[in-house]
């Protein structure tokens, strides 16, 4: 539905389901649109898996200019990579833009940088 854009974007996540260890990883998208992202990881996830993320929407996506992002959304497929990770896409669900009008999420405890 929206265009994809090939940029390298740095993001937080972590999981949000109830089995899953909270704990934050940090990746960089291969490309994003304003419905999802692409990034590779070592940390495995399952389809389906429901994420909260952090990152700095660019101007592509925006219109507006960089913003901070939070964002929640679920992995809905995955592949393997040639150098043994896993690439997993994700759907954006819920989209909070700017992140200064918003508390930020319980989990994430600095503001993302570039």
């Amino acid at each position: 539905l929206f265009p994809r854009y090939g940029l390298r974007i740095p993001i937080r996540y972590h999981c949000m389901d109830l089995s899953a260890d909270f704990a934050e990883h940090v990746v960089e998208s291969t490309n994003i649109s304003r419905s999802g992202l692409f990034f590779v990881t070592d940390h495995m996830l399952g389809v389906g898996t429901p994420l909260e993320l952090a990152l700095r929407v660019p101007m592509e996506i925006s219109g507006l200019g960089s913003l901070d992002a939070y964002c929640e959304g679920r992995v809905v497929h995955k592949g393997a990579m040639r150098d043994g990770r896993i690439g997993y896409g994700v759907q954006i669900d819920r989209f909070v833009a700017p992140a200064r009008h918003h508390p930020q999420p319980k989990h994430f405890v600095a503001s993302v940088g570039t």
